[in-house]
């Protein structure tokens, strides 16, 4: 078979890079995580499309941070930060907002670390919790001038 053929599996020695490569890590991870999160939290398995966006976006979230890992770190040689370190904060935020919406706490979510690809920053989980509340604390004087 030609080197560079389609279906060619002797060609994957760009690893990480091959497509066939990244569809099999993120389908395992998908399942690994959708295993942990339904291990936790039971009710998640019922939830269906919303529970599927967590699960890709905490895929998406690992996968960044495998990048970044291998980059090793945020930040290229010439002191610029990485794209991929703004689309893995912007689908954090999404990753709680989602979380915040099937009823799991932050804190509980970030104890997933690393296994999810989430920094188990306290600073951060600080501000995701002072954010939710004030959401909370914005439908709760809504409902009240509504009455």
């Amino acid at each position: 078979m030609p080197r560079f053929q389609p279906g060619n599996t002797a060609a994957l020695k760009h690893g990480g890079r091959s497509q066939q490569m990244r569809q099999r890590t993120r389908q395992e991870d998908s399942e690994t995580l959708r295993s942990q999160l339904v291990e936790r939290w039971t009710h998640l398995a019922g939830q269906g499309f919303l529970f599927d966006l967590l699960i890709d976006a905490l895929c998406d979230v690992l996968h960044l941070r495998r990048v970044i890992d291998g980059h090793g770190g945020p930040v290229s040689p010439r002191g610029h930060v990485y794209r991929a370190m703004e689309e893995k904060r912007a689908r954090e935020h999404d990753v709680f907002a989602y979380a915040s919406a099937l009823l799991i706490p932050p804190r509980d979510l970030a104890k997933l670390g690393k296994a999810a690809g989430i920094i188990a920053d306290p600073r951060q989980v600080q501000a995701v919790t002072a954010h939710r509340e004030l959401l909370e604390l914005g439908a709760a004087e809504d409902e009240v001038t509504e009455s």
